[in-house]
């Protein structure tokens, strides 16, 4: 399936259902509670997950994740598999069950999967706008977020995590895993820790595990790690 057309149908809520959803979100590290009477009154109106993110559109992650707990419930589970794809239109896309992406994923707008996230190449996710919230795990080569992500189970990468802008943060409620995780005034939570290859030798602004990519001593040893075109590749020293 293409990735601009993902989207699952949703069967009519019942009172049964945002009951379960309620019960079975887990609480969130960083994020809000999710809105749940802002989820009833988008969910009432029925349609496709797609069209549930929609009407959410204004709210926080934490609701988005409400939402795809509520998905769950509404729709079989099914397995995505697709080339890569830039999803910078601005229209959210939903799946539930599992996406595995062969190539490079970009995302610039909500991309909700109640399941597991895999990417083979590169996960980025840019601006504002973009928000990634996945109920199961988030599985990637490499990811570079200046966006929202949001998973319910690890965030891993065999290569490095990269991160900008000081509103946004990369949130798991299971364990943050990468070679290096390097940040640039991006907030890292790991609910059940963080698994590094490399750790900063020097103290820093962003915590023991991450590399503060605004620290020449972080750098220089990221580039002693992992050579320049690792580095470049993911936290290059300017964007344009």
């Amino acid at each position: 399936m293409p990735l601009h057309e993902l989207d699952t149908r949703l069967a009519p809520p019942t009172a049964a259902d945002f009951a379960a959803a309620r019960a079975g979100a887990p609480p969130l590290p960083v994020s809000p509670a999710p809105d749940f009477v802002a989820i009833e009154a988008a969910a009432v109106e029925g349609g496709s997950f797609a069209a549930l993110v929609r009407r959410l559109s204004p709210c926080h992650c934490g609701t988005l994740f409400g939402a795809a707990h509520l998905a769950r419930r509404l729709a079989p589970a099914r397995t995505v598999r697709s080339a890569g794809a830039r999803l910078d239109d601005g229209a959210p896309r939903a799946l539930v069950g599992d996406l595995e992406v062969e190539g490079d994923l970009s995302v610039g707008a909500a991309l909700v999967v109640a399941g597991n996230l895999s990417v083979h190449g590169v996960l980025r996710d840019a601006g504002p706008a973009s928000r990634i919230v996945v109920t199961g795990h988030v599985r990637a080569g490499h990811i570079d977020s200046s966006g929202r992500i949001l998973a319910g189970g690890d965030v891993a990468a065999r290569g490095l995590i990269h991160g900008e802008r000081h509103d946004d943060a990369l949130e798991a409620l299971g364990t943050i895993r990468a070679r290096a995780v390097v940040g640039d005034e991006h907030r890292f939570e790991a609910g059940a820790g963080f698994d590094v290859e490399q750790r900063p030798l020097h103290a820093g602004a962003c915590g023991e595990y991450v590399f503060d990519r605004r620290d020449p001593r972080h750098m220089d040893q990221l580039l002693t790690a992992f050579g320049e075109h690792w580095v470049q590749r993911l936290a290059p020293a300017t964007r344009s």
